[in-house]
């Protein structure tokens, strides 16, 4: 039987069941990563019951994890480019992992919040890689469905973390509650890690030239940080001095970082952010409303998980399923943007 054949950039055509390898690789990962984003708002009541976390903490557990990789996932894509793809992927994939298991073994919210934070870490070393892989790997009509399943991924994801929290939370497997949803994640890391080493490409066309934006990285994250800790710890604590002095220090940070990122765009050196172009009418039209939605999702879903079990008494699996329906709305567009349907 002769397999459908794909073109790799200079190397012989691949057989159809190693593609499906190599999409599975790729895509099994963003999925596992897109899932701990919403999957942990199911688990929170039951976190708050077994830690004792108080609802700053919470918010961390949840915030952490999406800040970190925020922050991070452009000097991720910048990593991946100097040091290879296929590196990075993979020891972001492995971080991802061990992050998950210290999530699932934490034995107070703090060091669960810590390990969120790593979590986040690994992922932004991981999803920038997922992309280059699949142009990489592919080309023309079978590049066009790689993309189109990488946002059927994200998609899925999201809609399988609600689910597989609930089912996993309200099974409470040995009496471990909540830690099932993240120590899932380590075997599939595991798979997926050894089926990487075996069928992604060597890194090869390495960009040396560029140079990791340190003091980018430095400024945004303190500056968010700054931002971020009062915000989540402020009301708990009756707004003490050191909350006001934390968001009056994030000022000059962040005009630092936008002064640092001026200046290495004007002199074309691989700035973090390229700021000019952000300000365009249009991205930057494009970039406020897609902040409104997502700042929006997952306060919602932190919110309603915790109202549909502590304030109407449903079950982690009732809670799960109640946001199914909403979860997978935003991934419709992406669904039916025709990208699958022209693969």
């Amino acid at each position: 039987m002769v397999h459908p054949k794909i073109e790799l950039h200079g190397a012989p055509a691949l057989p159809r069941v190693r593609t499906g390898w190599l999409l599975a690789v790729l895509l099994t990962p963003l999925a596992m990563y897109q899932a701990d984003a919403t999957i942990v708002n199911v688990a929170n009541p039951s976190i708050r019951a077994d830690l004792g976390a108080s609802g700053a903490e919470l918010e961390l557990v949840v915030g952490g994890y999406l800040l970190a990789s925020a922050m991070l996932l452009i000097t991720g894509a910048r990593l991946g480019q100097m040091r290879g793809y296929r590196r990075i992927f993979l020891v972001g994939l492995a971080s991802f992992g061990l992050a998950s298991l210290a999530c699932g073994l934490s034995p107070t919210a703090v060091a669960l919040v810590i390990a969120r934070v790593a979590q986040g870490v690994g992922g932004a070393l991981l999803i920038p890689q997922v992309l280059t892989g699949i142009q990489v790997h592919f080309e023309g009509r079978e590049k066009t469905r790689g993309l189109a399943l990488y946002s059927i991924a994200l998609a899925g994801g999201a809609v399988a973390g609600q689910i597989l929290g609930g089912l996993l939370v309200s099974a409470d497997l040995l009496g471990a509650q909540w830690r099932p949803i993240f120590l899932i994640n380590v075997p599939i890391a595991a798979v997926v890690l050894v089926a990487g080493l075996r069928f992604l490409s060597a890194d090869r066309d390495l960009d040396t030239t560029r140079r990791l934006d340190l003091a980018g990285v430095l400024t945004l994250s303190s500056g968010l940080l700054l931002i971020l800790l009062p915000l989540t710890l402020g009301r708990q604590r009756h707004w003490p001095a050191w909350t006001w002095i934390c968001l009056a220090a994030s000022v000059p940070l962040l005009a630092g970082f936008a002064l640092v990122e001026r200046r290495l765009a004007a002199r074309d050196e691989s700035p973090l952010l390229n700021l000019p172009f952000l300000a365009r009418r249009k991205i930057s039209w494009g970039l406020r409303a897609q902040a409104l939605a997502i700042s929006t999702y997952y306060g919602l879903l932190f919110t309603l998980a915790l109202y549909l079990q502590q304030g109407l008494g449903r079950s982690a699996l009732g809670s799960g399923l109640t946001l199914v329906s909403w979860v997978a709305a935003f991934g419709i567009r992406a669904v039916c943007s025709g990208g699958y349907r022209n693969g």
